[in-house]
Formats: C-alpha cells, structure tokens, sequence
C-alpha cells in the first residue's frame, strides 16, 4: 500500500511492534534512536531504501524511530505480504538475515 506522509511525523517508534516493512517511493526520512537524553540522527534514507525488515524478521520491538524529514511516499508491506515475499526467495531471506543491523544503530 502506499502512503503519503508530511515532514514530521513518525513513520516508526522504536521499541513499538512492527507490523509492516517499508521501502521509500521518494522523499528523505530521518532514523534516530535516543541516549536517553536526546535523539540522535544515524542516518537517513532516501528512495529505494527500506526500513522495517528486522524487527518483522526477529519478532523483536523496532530498534530505531524513523521520521520524515521530508513529504515522503512510502510503500508498506504488511507482515503477511512481507512473509510472502519472504518465502518466494529463500535468497532474499537468507540475505536479510544476515544483516545485522542493530549494532550499527546501536553503536552509534
């Protein structure tokens, strides 16, 4: 399905249950993750990249919260179409597994 945010608001919280993946139609989001003080920008996507995937993937809470940094267009993947899409590429599962992405945000 695809959604249309303004800039602002969040596309994903972190430690929130993920219930869908996301790939960027166009637009910038922002991925931040707190120190408990503030939040820290760790990187920012743009189109053709996605977000969501790993906490779809290990059932664990999201590790980063993504906002809009600008108007975006976002295509979401709920988690029965993204296990679909799974199971047709048993390569494309393996390979997202093997990214491991929680130490990148979390070492930052």
């Amino acid at each position: 399905m695809l959604e249309n945010y303004p800039a602002g608001p969040r596309s994903s919280a972190k430690g929130s249950r993920a219930i869908s993946s996301t790939i960027i139609h166009s637009g910038t989001v922002d991925v931040l993750v707190s120190d408990g003080r503030s939040q820290n920008r760790i990187a920012t996507l743009t189109k053709g990249n996605y977000f969501g995937e790993t906490a779809l993937l290990s059932g664990e809470p999201r590790n980063a919260t993504v906002v809009a940094a600008q108007p975006v267009e976002l295509y979401s993947l709920d988690k029965t179409e993204f296990q679909a899409v799974i199971k047709a590429s048993a390569s494309l599962e393996q390979e997202l597994r093997n990214l491991d992405l929680r130490p990148a945000v979390e070492q930052r």
